[in-house]
């Protein structure tokens, strides 16, 4: 028997210490005290000090009105006080139960002789009860249970203490479920049961353990008349499911299970640590946003546990909380995970009758005991795990869920058993604060472990493509292969749609090449699956959206049952037990609101700026090519054409289509917007503008680059080159302002829309990719040599070969990369004036930085100007490559100097 302390849900907790207080009172008139001063304290608590009217001895009382069980640190406490308060005597009046430690102190002293016992008395729900029941202040609960009519009541009763009288609250029990059906009432003074329906519903709305149920009085036939829900209750305890196939968008199958070892192996060592007693946490969660995996985290969490090796270790019990249909889902929850285990020789017990009371009384039952005590003995644990449990928020009919995990989790802790209490939680839910769902998992962040799912990495996105590969039954082509890495953004979800819908494409009869060219966009795969629908069938996925999760029944009877069959055979809808929902969260936020989830990206481009605009650049003179014109219009490989297409099309501006690659846009101001759009929406743009108003430098740049790519697989060696190609579209683009060779400052308003670009060699070294955007010049060549290449070429056009053999190959590079000249069927023809090549020189950082030194050292030597570029421009020369370097810089400096003289 247990006692419940019950007030109106307004009142605040000081109520429930004056109900405890008149108990205490009650306890000491009892026997012969009287209380001098009593003192409330928050949690219940209250700290009593009385003296005996007979013989004067003094008596402190520590009260505890808690739910789990009291910690040991309690008594040596009260003793403490005892001492300080300089009293005789100390009792320890506990309406909640006793902790196992506690419980081990409470039989040691009791063990003591008299007169040291008799410092230290604990009176918990026996003994209080023992008390009020010998005094003649409440009829013992067996007189009570004697008048029932039932046969099968629980056989632990609760006695409620109101703020008026004392009520003997028996549950009923269903007997096939053992779960409780109603509730009777009884007034625990006289015995009389409860009839007046008021009292009974005012009774059955104070904030007590069995408010969720029905409360009857003793008209028990009335109460057998009312048809249970207990069947249906129990039934929708379903287990998480994974797809019955690939394609299927429920969570993944283990076997189709790719990644995630560094979280499972972590899960799996806080596992470990509970079993070897390294923890005292018994619960934890998995979070990400929508869409990352968590329930197919947790399903292979289950199916690992499953193995040969794990099997005598762990029983994970994964439920799909979007099942629930009642508050009273949390207890049937446990009593069903307890009676699996049983079933699958995992516990001390075959077959257990486990009544489902409240979740306090279940797990302190002594079936549940004896079976925790085995699991600690054999180092075995119970896992059960409640993923989607966010979902629960959305149903008013649910709040009381909340109430009860809040009681589960406090009993789990207090309990230091091996039973673990698992939740899979959407970070990307706004909650109101008032909501009990927000204030019960803030309550418990600090007693929680929280194993955080990120995106995918590149290795787990291969794997996935892997995965997708054996099932389409053909290599996937190295371009689509990095498109859907490059697209997906690390996505799982993403990641996911795109594979199917490119699986259905080449089913359907498209080769791997058309759909290349396509641009798959989320918004076309959304609309792909609404086109397919009826408008009865669509107007049923925005019912289930609105009132996801929505009951089975409610909507076959508005739509029917065939709609629903056709929907969840088109795997657009999710049934489970009596719940359903659409196949995606993101999906149905695109059904409702016609919103897609706004993806940050950290795409890293193929090629540079300058590649990418000579080829728009071509395409826009020259229209649609396939892939060997272009590459011979511009001077590239096929690679670097491949390279290309994959950033084109990530971008939105080309498709390639039966092997003929064409532009989206038919203008380069289309072409420039669309890139300035795509690069807006860039993680390290979005850093950048949210660290930086005014001007910063390039090693601040580089420490944003570092801070958002923290933790991607990018190699140390190579995050200086990339975080300078990306700077480069930048400011190419005119989203960066390039102030000086190392200062920059980020751009309110962008006037220009034209592929504003320096032309690049790949052979050339006229542009640095470490920490400057700018092309630089290394005075590869000198005026004359420039100037003789540059009339050559306007003179006649010829090939590069050519050029090369008559000795003018860096001549060319120059020309080429500083915009003089540009090549046409595979020859060399001018684009430019030869002043504006100068002018694209001078300006150049270098010799701006030449001329600076020049007009202070006017005389320095060839060496010095070297060592000089060398630490302007962080390089590392051997001697001969500083006096080379330093030599052609100088010459050219005073070149501009003597010219603009």
């Amino acid at each position: 028997m247990q006692i419940d302390l019950c007030i109106d849900k307004e009142k605040n907790t000081t109520e429930k210490g004056r109900i405890l207080e008149h108990l205490v009172a009650q306890l000491l008139t009892i026997q012969q005290y009287e209380v001098v001063n009593t003192i409330r304290v928050t949690g219940m608590e209250i700290d009593v000090f009385a003296k005996h009217k007979v013989n004067n001895t003094t008596l402190l009382v520590e009260c505890k009105a808690w739910e789990s069980p009291l910690p040991a640190d309690v008594i040596s406490k009260l003793l403490g006080n005892v001492m300080l308060r300089h009293a005789n005597q100390g009792w320890l009046v506990s309406t909640g139960p006793l902790s196992k430690d506690a419980k081990g102190i409470k039989s040691e002293w009791e063990n003591k002789d008299d007169a040291e016992r008799a410092m230290l008395s604990f009176y918990t729900n026996d003994r209080i009860l023992e008390l009020l029941l010998d005094s003649g202040k409440i009829i013992s609960g067996d007189q009570v249970k004697r008048k029932l009519e039932s046969k099968y009541f629980a056989d632990d009763i609760t006695l409620m203490l109101t703020e008026k009288k004392y009520y003997w609250v028996v549950p009923i029990l269903d007997n096939q479920y053992g779960t409780v059906s109603y509730i009777t009432v009884f007034d625990a003074t006289n015995g009389e049961c409860i009839n007046d329906n008021n009292l009974l519903s005012e009774l059955k709305h104070i904030s007590n353990l069995y408010s969720d149920y029905l409360w009857v009085g003793s008209n028990l036939k009335v109460a057998h008349g009312i048809e249970s829900n207990v069947e249906e209750e129990f039934n929708s305890i379903v287990p998480v499911m994974g797809g019955d196939d690939w394609e299927d968008y429920r969570p993944a199958r283990p076997a189709d299970f790719v990644g995630r070892k560094k979280i499972m192996l972590n899960i799996f060592k806080y596992f470990d640590n509970v079993l070897d007693e390294k923890t005292d946490t018994r619960l934890f969660s998995v979070t990400a946003p929508s869409g990352m995996g968590k329930s197919s985290l947790i399903l292979k969490l289950a199916s690992m546990s499953d193995s040969r090796r794990k099997s005598k270790k762990y029983f994970v019990y994964a439920l799909d909380s979007r099942t629930a249909i009642s508050a009273r889902y949390v207890e049937l929850s446990v009593k069903s995970c307890f009676e699996k285990a049983d079933k699958e020789g995992f516990t001390d017990v075959s077959n257990r009758k486990l009544e489902t009371l409240s979740i306090i009384q279940m797990l302190q039952s002594e079936s549940v005991t004896r079976t925790l005590e085995y699991l600690k003995k054999q180092n075995k644990m119970i896992v059960i795990i409640f993923d989607q449990f966010e979902e629960l928020f959305s149903k008013k009919e649910l709040a009381g869920v909340f109430e009860k995990i809040r009681q589960l989790s406090n009993v789990v802790d207090q309990l230091k058993a091996n039973l673990v209490i698992g939740f899979s939680w959407k970070t990307d839910l706004t909650i109101p604060a008032e909501h009990p769902a927000y204030f019960m998992w803030s309550n418990l962040a600090d007693r929680r472990k929280e194993f955080d799912l990120p995106q995918f990495q590149p290795a787990e996105v291969k794997g996935a493509i892997k995965v997708f590969g054996s099932q389409l039954g053909e290599n996937i082509n190295p371009v689509l292969r990095n498109y859907l890495s490059k697209q997906c953004q690390g996505y799982p979800w993403l990641l996911k749609k795109l594979c199917i819908h490119v699986f259905k494409l080449i089913k359907e009869g498209n080769n791997q090449e058309t759909v290349i060219g396509q641009k798959l966009n989320i918004v076309d795969l959304f609309e792909r699956d609404i086109n397919d629908l009826t408008p009865e069938e669509h107007a049923c996925i925005k019912q289930i959206g609105q009132e996801s999760p929505a009951d089975y029944f409610k909507i076959a009877d508005l739509f029917g049952n065939d709609i629903i069959q056709m929907l969840v055979n088109k795997r657009i809808v999710i049934r489970r037990a009596s719940r359903l929902t659409l196949y995606w969260d993101i999906f149905k936020d695109y059904v409702l609101e016609g919103k897609i989830p706004n993806i940050l990206l950290d795409y890293i481009p193929q090629q540079q700026y300058a590649t990418v605009a000579v080829v728009v650049k071509s395409l826009l003179n020259n229209g649609t090519l396939v892939t060997e014109q272009l590459g011979d219009k511009v001077n590239m490989k096929i690679s670097t054409i491949e390279n290309f297409l994959v950033d084109a099309v990530m971008f939105g501006i080309a498709k390639r289509e039966n092997g003929e690659i064409s532009l989206a846009m038919k203008s380069e101001r289309e072409i420039v917007i669309a890139l300035r759009a795509f690069f807006y929406k860039h993680l390290l743009y979005i850093e950048l503008k949210n660290t930086y108003l005014q001007e910063f430098t390039y090693q601040d740049y580089l420490d944003s680059f570092i801070s958002v790519y923290q933790d991607s697989n990018i190699a140390e060696k190579t995050k200086k080159t990339y975080a300078s190609k990306l700077l480069n579209w930048f400011v190419h683009l005119g989203m960066i302002e390039a102030r000086s060779s190392l200062s920059y400052a980020m751009v309110n308003e962008v006037k220009e829309d034209l592929l504003v670009f320096k032309q690049l060699d790949r052979r050339s070294r006229c542009f640095s990719g470490e920490g400057n955007v700018h092309n630089v010049f290394w005075g590869e060549t000198s005026p004359t040599k420039l100037e003789k290449a540059y009339n050559l070429i306007k003179n006649t056009p010829t090939s590069y070969e050519d050029m090369k053999n008559q000795g003018y190959r860096n001549a060319v590079g120059v020309l080429w990369s500083f915009g003089g000249i540009q090549k046409r069927n595979n020859v060399y023809c001018v684009s430019a004036d030869i002043e504006d090549v100068y002018k694209n020189i001078e300006n150049s950082d270098t010799i701006i930085y030449a001329k600076e030194v020049l007009k202070n050292q006017a005389d320095i030597s060839e060496r010095d100007m070297g060592k000089l570029l060398e630490q302007k421009y962080s390089k590392q020369w051997k001697d001969g490559s500083r006096l080379r370097y330093g030599s052609a810089i100088r010459r050219w400096g005073r070149y501009f100097m003597q010219h603009e003289i």
